[in-house]
């Protein structure tokens, strides 16, 4: 998506605000789940994410043109929320469990699908995350890295580390706990 309908909606247009709702709600809510969250955590934390970009008009980090794209920017502020669910989840319960996405479709797919979450899941968070968002999202290292807070040589070590794994646990479909470190 082009960086448009926000600069539209700074400007005053709530349609554009509309527009990018429309367009990212259903992603943001499958970016989290594949990052761990439940499906129905996911979509409030995607609901959340959204309600902080539209207090951008008034207030907060607006979104800047220039150095990465929307994308990656909303792409981060989903992730930022996600991570302070995280933590203050943490806190209360000493302990946070992942959930798999929602399986639809055919049920061959629901069993791959869930096979790829299951393995997802069991992969060291920094090297799933780099993994979602450059393979399944289509940022770049660049773009992958600023949301991480990491170099881009980081990113990419994460990706092909957990990538690796993945290759060598899919046929049998289970990564070994001690691997997954």
């Amino acid at each position: 998506m082009s960086d448009a309908p926000i600069l539209q909606y700074y400007a005053g247009s709530d349609e554009a605000f509309e527009e990018i709702y429309s367009e990212w709600w259903l992603r943001l809510v499958r970016f989290l789940t594949a990052l761990g969250a439940p499906w129905h955590l996911a979509e409030e934390i995607a609901q959340e994410a959204l309600y902080r970009i539209a207090r951008t008009r008034v207030q907060g980090a607006r979104y800047i043109p220039g150095p990465g794209t929307f994308d990656g920017w909303i792409l981060m502020v989903a992730r930022n929320v996600w991570m302070d669910d995280l933590r203050r989840r943490s806190r209360r319960e000493n302990a946070v469990d992942g959930a798999l996405l929602a399986n639809r479709g055919q049920p061959a797919r629901q069993e791959a699908d869930a096979l790829l979450h299951e393995l997802l899941a069991k992969l060291p968070p920094e090297q799933r995350e780099a993994l979602i968002l450059h393979d399944f999202e289509g940022l770049s290292y660049r773009e992958a890295a600023e949301i991480l807070k990491v170099s881009q040589g980081t990113v990419a070590n994460w990706r092909e580390l957990g990538l690796t794994k993945l290759r060598l646990h899919w046929k049998v479909g289970v990564v070994p706990e001690e691997a997954a470190r």
